[in-house]
């Protein structure tokens, strides 16, 4: 199993639908975040 990432329109929609629309650099920090977290979860997957 290999972990791939975010689905970025459901999390966009959920976030919509909470009413919070979080600006352009909240995703861009996201990113980060999540290709370090791939980088830590697929380790010893490759």
């Amino acid at each position: 199993m290999v972990t791939v990432g975010l689905d970025y329109a459901s999390a966009e929609a959920g976030l919509r639908l909470s009413g919070d629309v979080p600006p352009p650099s909240v995703w861009s920090d996201l990113r980060l975040i999540e290709s370090g977290a791939l980088e830590a979860l697929n380790e010893d997957r490759k």
